[in-house]
C-alpha cells in the first residue's frame, strides 16, 4: 500500500505511519513529496494520501487513490464533486482543534466585554483611561454551528453563566443548549435577534457563504458582540464594518475574514471595536503531533476495513 506523506514529516512520524499500517495487517510504502512536482509524480501510485494539495483535475492521475486525509476541518478548497465521483473517502481534522478554538472564542468574547483592546491601546499611548466592562453571566449566547467546536464553546460559556442558544443543520437536544434551532435562513435570523452575543463556527458551504450580511447584522440586538471563528466567506465584510461604525455592534472579533491576509489599506482595520487575529484560533503547540496520531489511528482502521473517523459528507461539504 503506497501512502503519500509530506517530506517534512519527521522520521518518528514516518515510522508511526508504518507501524499503524502493520497494526492493520498491511505494509506501507511511503512516498514523500516536498513540492507540487513531487506531489504530482507520486500521485499515480498513492492509495492513501495524508495532506497534500489536491486540486481540480488531479484525480485523473490518482487512479489508485482510495482515501484522502486532510489536516483541517474545512474542505471547501478541495474538488469535492470530483472526489465523490472517483469514490474516494475524504476525512478531515474535525474536533482536533475544538479545545483551542473554544478557548480562542471565549478569550475573544471576554476581551470585548472587558474592553481589553482599548486598554492595550491606552497603555501603548501611556493613558490612564478607565471604562466600565460587562459581565458574561446572564447574557444569552448564540452559537452558529453546533458541532464539536460549538459544543466546546457552550461548555465554557455555560461555566460563565451564559444561556446558550445554537443552530445545527440537523437539530438535536443537548443539555448545554437552552434552545436548538435548525440551519435555515429564518432560524439564523431568529438567533441573531434573540441573543446578546453571537459566535459563528460554521463551515464554508454553498448554504452558509455570505449568510452574515447586512440583514443579519441589522437583526442583532443593539450593543451585541460578535465573534467569527467560522470561515471568512460567511461574512459580508462591508456589512460587518457598517454595523461597527454605526454603533449597532458593541464589538466584534474576527479570526477569519473574507480576505486573508487583510490588505494593509483595508478600512476594516480601523473599524471601532474590532479585534482581528490572523486565523490562529485552532493553533496549539502540539497540533502536528495530534494530527499525526489521528491519521495513524485512522490508517489502522482503514487497513482493517473499518469505518473511518471524521468522514466528510461530500454533498453537504463538511
Amino acid at each position: 500500500m503506497t501512502v503519500g506523506l509530506s517530506g517534512r514529516a519527521p522520521e518518528a512520524e514516518r515510522e508511526a505511519v508504518r507501524a499503524a499500517a502493520r497494526a492493520g495487517g498491511r505494509e506501507a510504502d511511503l512516498r514523500l513529496f516536498t513540492g507540487r512536482a513531487d506531489f504530482l509524480a507520486a500521485l499515480p501510485d498513492m492509495e492513501v494520501l495524508a495532506g497534500g494539495g489536491l486540486r481540480s483535475g488531479d484525480l485523473a492521475l490518482a487512479t489508485r487513490l482510495r482515501w484522502l486525509q486532510v489536516g483541517s476541518a474545512g474542505v471547501e478548497r478541495l474538488p469535492l464533486a470530483e472526489i465523490a465521483a472517483a469514490g474516494v473517502f475524504l476525512t478531515n481534522a474535525r474536533g482536533l482543534h475544538a479545545d483551542a478554538m473554544a478557548d480562542h472564542a471565549l478569550a475573544s468574547l471576554l476581551a470585548l466585554s472587558r474592553h481589553v483592546p482599548a486598554f492595550v491601546q491606552a497603555q501603548q499611548e501611556r493613558r490612564w483611561a478607565p471604562r466600565t466592562g460587562d459581565v458574561l453571566a446572564g447574557r444569552r449566547l448564540g452559537i452558529l454551528g453546533f458541532g464539536e467546536i460549538g459544543r466546546a464553546i457552550a461548555q465554557r460559556a455555560s461555566a460563565f453563566g451564559m444561556e446558550i442558544w445554537a443552530t445545527r443543520r440537523r437539530p438535536a437536544p443537548d443539555r448545554a443548549v437552552a434552545r436548538m434551532l435548525g440551519g435555515s435562513r429564518a432560524e439564523l435570523l431568529e438567533l441573531c435577534a434573540a441573543c446578546d452575543d453571537l459566535i459563528a463556527v460554521l463551515p464554508s458551504t454553498p448554504a452558509t457563504r455570505g449568510q452574515l450580511d447586512a440583514e443579519a447584522f441589522a437583526r442583532m440586538k443593539p450593543g451585541a458582540r460578535f465573534v467569527n471563528l467560522g470561515r471568512g466567506d460567511l461574512l459580508d465584510e462591508a456589512a460587518l464594518e457598517a454595523a461597527l461604525r454605526s454603533g449597532r455592534l458593541a464589538g466584534a472579533a474576527c479570526d477569519c475574514l473574507p480576505r486573508e491576509p487583510l490588505p494593509a489599506d483595508a478600512s476594516l482595520w480601523t473599524a471601532p471595536g474590532l479585534l482581528i487575529t490572523p486565523h490562529v484560533g485552532g493553533s496549539r503547540p502540539d497540533a502536528g503531533e495530534r494530527a499525526a496520531a489521528f491519521f495513524c489511528a485512522n490508517l489502522t482502521r482503514y487497513c482493517r476495513g473499518e469505518t473511518l473517523h471524521n468522514l466528510v459528507d461530500l454533498h453537504a461539504g463538511y
